[in-house]
């Protein structure tokens, strides 16, 4: 056999090995496709059978429990300019006659609970009133940016300082306003107790005033405000009034004005309610800034004022 022709047939025979082997990886490599596949469709009905279970495992128990869940009820809890009445209610199943019914309660930032006897208001419908401590007022959530030129020095260059955010909201202090509680039940000298309830009644402070959405900015001297009106409660915005402060001393007050012409907003219309908007541009000139006060007036006479700056 001549050189040549034992080189061709060597190269055939590697070319058809080359040839056998991709074939083999391409085919390998779609069984692992599919395994992998399979492993996934695998691993989604697993985890949608687990929550199926969990579901109807939350549904037993709830059907099960001798006690609904301790709850709020809006339409008997108020709240006045220092202090709120907080009504909660639940029912307890197969109730009988003659147990004692009792809440335990306590702030969230408190070691001790207190009790107060449970009241019916129907066969095994329950509810108890609890005073406490809240302050009547709109919900604020306003975010603040600052940037603008500064000087160093007489002659020096300008130099532009970091842009720095900051963020005006009710919603901290909300975060405090909440209560852990459970219903004790005392039946022919057995207790039994529900299960540990977390309520945040914060929003009881807010319900009956417009809230107050929006962002300022502010670039050297020129102080732009554009705010929202949430108008979901029954007491409407009447007006907004802006108070620009040099130290202690007042420079200016404008009326933010609200827009004849709507305004797109991203903010989903609330139920009931409708979507305001206010806008004001303010140039302090030479004036140096240092503060800024928002005043709110709303339709039953109520003022609010808050800081922003």
């Amino acid at each position: 056999m001549s050189k040549d022709k034992f080189l061709t047939l060597a190269l055939l025979a590697v070319l058809f090995l080359n040839f056998f082997l991709v074939t083999q990886i391409n085919e390998l490599k779609n069984r692992l496709e599919n395994l992998n596949y399979n492993y996934q469709n695998l691993q989604s009905s697993f985890h949608s059978l687990t929550e199926d279970v969990n579901h109807s495992l939350e549904r037993f128990t709830r059907e099960q429990s001798w006690i609904t869940p301790v709850q709020i009820n809006e339409d008997k809890s108020r709240v006045d300019s220092e202090k709120a009445l907080v009504v909660l209610n639940w029912q307890i199943k197969d109730f009988i006659e003659g147990s004692e019914i009792v809440l335990h309660y306590r702030n969230t930032d408190s070691e001790e609970f207190r009790t107060i006897a449970a009241e019916s208001s129907n066969t095994g419908f329950f509810e108890a009133s609890l005073p406490l401590e809240m302050k009547a007022e709109p919900s604020w959530e306003i975010n603040v940016s600052i940037s603008g030129k500064k000087r160093q020095a007489e002659g020096a260059a300008e130099i532009i300082p970091e842009k720095t955010v900051e963020r005006i909201s009710t919603k901290e202090r909300d975060a405090e306003q909440a209560l852990q509680c459970y219903v004790s039940m005392k039946t022919k000298g057995q207790v039994k107790s529900s299960e540990l309830s977390y309520l945040n009644y914060s929003y009881l402070a807010h319900k009956n005033y417009e809230s107050v959405h929006g962002h300022v900015r502010i670039d050297g001297s020129k102080h732009y405000i554009q705010l929202t009106g949430m108008g979901i409660g029954s007491n409407a915005i009447k007006s907004i009034y802006a108070e620009f402060y040099s130290g202690q001393k007042l420079i200016d007050k404008k009326e933010i004005p609200a827009q004849d012409v709507q305004i797109k907003s991203n903010m989903p219309k609330p139920e009931g309610g409708e979507i305001n908007h206010y806008s004001l541009e303010y140039d302090s000139g030479s004036e140096k800034i240092t503060g800024i006060i928002l005043e709110v007036t709303y339709s039953s006479g109520d003022s609010f004022s808050k800081e922003i700056v």
